[in-house]
């Protein structure tokens, strides 16, 4: 079975010329603040933004001044704290140890210490966005 990994890798790599060249839709201005939002805000934008950003004269201050303001939103943080756990799935659910054979834990419930595990690196990411800091 190991020899056959790296020919399955091998033929599964292979493109043909039509596949080679992936092709790239630009979006109309209507879908960029659609997109901007969903990825800063994990919403929809109103109407009333749509409208005021398809109609602005200069569509690429209004999108800058968009982007300031949504990453100022409260629901920017949950998305940053979204998208962190879906790469590093910290928010499993799982529980891995027991806290009652633990010297000054037995009295917490597993699942309340996972939480508390899981969370603390979110209280970080959080504190780094909140002050700034790289």
């Amino acid at each position: 079975m190991r020899t056959l990994a790296p020919l399955l890798f091998l033929v599964g790599g292979c493109a043909t010329e039509e596949e080679a060249e992936p092709t790239v839709e630009l979006l109309d201005a209507r879908g960029q603040l659609i997109r901007l939002s969903m990825d800063l805000r994990g919403i929809h934008p109103t109407e009333v933004e749509l409208w005021a950003f398809e109609n602005a004269p200069e569509p690429e201050i209004m999108y800058d001044s968009y982007a300031e303001a949504w990453i100022e939103d409260p629901r920017f943080l949950d998305r940053i704290k979204e998208i962190f756990n879906e790469r590093y799935l910290l928010r499993t659910g799982d529980v891995y140890f027991d806290t009652s054979d633990m010297p000054g834990l037995s009295g917490i419930d597993d699942r309340r210490m996972a939480d508390i595990i899981a969370n603390e690196a979110f209280s970080l990411l959080e504190y780094v966005i909140l002050n700034d800091l790289p």
